[in-house]
């Protein structure tokens, strides 16, 4: 049985809407900026935006999620939400790009088009190993990991292609959060065994 996410430990950083959220899944911790969160919360969340609340946060509910103000309240954040802020909101770079291309079985014609880039300026991205691809292409990538239309609907496969690869259909991000090993070992197994926190 998958041991569910549950929280250790949470502060706020003093200056802006960030906590540093410490998992007891053996994860490394994660510094969340929660200020889209809060903004797209409406009257609800909108205290959260007075500095002096949001600085005192508590584990609540057995580390299943983060608490302000009274015990019980509206002014909460489950463990898995906000994973997958955290999941979302980590670095993604050449190498995950690489990583993600040889998950999904693709080309490097397939994977370009699919992100709607020139085969060059996506070779030019997955080339630099360290450095982080813009924002958009890894929400994109991201995305046709944790939904199959969103690559059926983008891919275009070459004459020869024998088809993306099918291993990967389901939520990559629910992986990650149970904790179930990545069987590609890189940048989705990486998160899932703590080594991005």
């Amino acid at each position: 049985m998958t041991e569910p996410l549950r929280i250790k430990s949470v502060s706020a950083t003093e200056g802006s809407p960030h906590l540093l959220v410490t998992w007891a899944n053996d994860m490394n911790p994660s510094l969340v900026r929660l200020s889209g969160w809060i903004a797209s919360g409406g009257e609800v969340l909108a205290p959260l935006m007075d500095r002096t609340v949001f600085e005192k946060p508590r584990v609540a509910e057995h580390g299943a999620a983060v608490e302000w103000g009274d015990d019980g309240g509206d002014l909460a954040i489950d463990a898995i939400h906000l994973y997958g802020i955290a999941y979302e909101q980590q670095s993604f770079t050449g190498r995950d790009l690489g990583a993600w291309q040889e998950r999904l079985g693709l080309s490097n014609v397939e994977a370009a088009e699919a992100l709607g880039l020139s085969r060059s300026k996506y070779m030019a991205l997955r080339a630099d190993l360290n450095e982080a691809v813009p924002t958009t292409i890894a929400i994109a990538c991201r995305a046709m990991l944790n939904d199959p239309t969103v690559l059926q609907a983008h891919y275009r496969p070459t004459p020869r292609s024998r088809g993306p690869r099918r291993a990967y259909v389901g939520s990559a991000f629910a992986r990650a959060a149970t904790g179930k090993p990545d069987p590609a070992g890189s940048y989705l197994g990486s998160v899932a065994k703590g080594e991005r926190g």
